[in-house]
């Protein structure tokens, strides 16, 4: 499983998103789980970039591909993330989603 969730943008995005929520606020995140044999498979993945993530390309019912973004990060990589913002934090994995849920304890940027 990749372990990098877009390993170039995490941080900055990490240290942006404590600016849209006021210390206290709570943010949920969701999203699949790698699940063998479905759609969510690690085999489906046709390209990996120079920073570790992952893409499968998608085929509509007209016939249109699309390059998806699909990482599968591990709960302790989360953790890791969220925690140098937020508290509480709560980890939910069901059979094909995981969602994690956390307290913001930074105030917000000033802009």
């Amino acid at each position: 499983m990749n372990q990098n969730i877009i390993a170039y943008y995490n941080d900055p995005f990490i240290d942006k998103l404590k600016g849209f929520f006021k210390a206290g606020g709570i943010v949920v995140f969701m999203d699949s789980n790698y699940v063998e044999g479905t759609g969510h498979d690690i085999r489906k993945i046709t390209e990996t970039d120079e920073y570790g993530n992952t893409y499968q390309t998608r085929t509509l019912e007209n016939g249109a591909t699309h390059r998806v973004l699909k990482n599968y990060p591990a709960k302790d990589f989360l953790f890791q993330k969220l925690s140098r913002i937020a508290t509480e934090i709560t980890y939910v994995s069901l059979t094909y989603y995981w969602i994690i849920s956390c307290r913001i304890t930074e105030p917000a940027n000033e802009y």
